[in-house]
């Protein structure tokens, strides 16, 4: 248990964290509502007494050091970013857990509460908001995801918590495609990204895009593969994001994340169960198409 990355070993899902709540509201001086809690594997989030949301962050020690040394913490640093929907930072603190939960690092920041939107994750294994978004919701998300590219950022994004790099991707596709050919990491395109671009953190009928602590240098297409590769169990959604977003996933470095994300599923089998037989049969297509 000592090497367990602090997400894993304190997955806040399933982990007693009143204690951490109390503080929080001490610091903040204020009140979480509970009937607005949702949790996350490292992170809680709740609407406060004062009309703002109240968002809390869990990281490792071992986060604090290595390749992603110096970046802040992604939430504030986001700020940064101009010409994306994302709610408005107001103010954060952060604090060692020691002695009760050693080796980690708590962050709480208070954000705007976004009233005119709600998340398109999946309701009982379905994406029912996701599935009837207008045209120009996809506009908006396009031209979004195109602004944040050409953000200039030093920040390296870290997908699952940990730093993307080309041979992390290359060795997390071998195990399980080791068949797969050259992937030409030295042709790849890097731009900037969300890193963590799911239907839980877009929000609809207006668009919002939420939960920025991984966002950084990445490359090309990662945002749209995430996306399409967790829409795979809904064949009409998957179909959507292809669509919009053809530029970005028919490109080497595009087919490659799209390979890459297909490949996690596949190999994570039951915890994307609707998910997993669509991805092993494009991944196998992928792998075919880049060799």
């Amino acid at each position: 248990m000592t090497g367990m990355p602090a997400a894993q070993k304190y997955d806040l899902r399933h982990t007693d964290v009143r204690d951490v709540l109390d503080q929080v509201e001490r610091i903040l001086d204020l009140r979480l509502d509970p009937e607005t809690m949702v949790r996350k594997r490292r992170t809680i989030g709740a609407a406060s007494g004062t009309g703002t949301w109240v968002r809390i962050e869990l990281r490792g020690v071992e986060r604090m050091a290595g390749p992603v040394t110096g970046q802040g913490w992604g939430v504030e640093a986001a700020l940064a970013i101009t010409g994306v929907p994302r709610p408005h930072w107001f103010r954060g603190a952060s604090w060692c857990g020691e002695p009760l939960r050693p080796n980690t690092v708590w962050r709480v920041d208070e954000i705007e509460y976004i009233t005119d939107g709600q998340p398109l994750r999946a309701d009982h294994g379905q994406f029912p908001a996701a599935e009837t978004l207008p045209g120009a919701w996809w506009d908006a998300l396009s031209k979004s995801l195109a602004t944040l590219a050409a953000t200039d950022t030093s920040r390296l994004a870290t997908p699952d918590t940990q730093p993307v790099t080309a041979a992390r991707i290359e060795s997390e596709i071998r195990e399980v495609f080791p068949e797969v050919g050259d992937l030409r990491t030295a042709s790849w395109e890097w731009t900037t990204a969300h890193a963590d671009l799911g239907w839980a953190n877009l929000f609809g009928p207006r668009l919002w895009i939420t939960d920025w602590e991984d966002w950084g240098r990445a490359p090309r297409g990662l945002d749209a593969a995430n996306l399409w590769a967790n829409s795979l169990g809904y064949p009409l959604l998957a179909a959507q994001v292809a669509d919009h977003f053809e530029a970005d996933l028919s490109s080497l470095t595009g087919q490659i994340m799209a390979l890459w994300r297909t490949a996690q599923i596949a190999s994570w089998g039951d915890t994307f169960a609707s998910a997993c037989g669509p991805a092993k049969v494009e991944a196998a297509r992928i792998a075919r198409e880049i060799a």
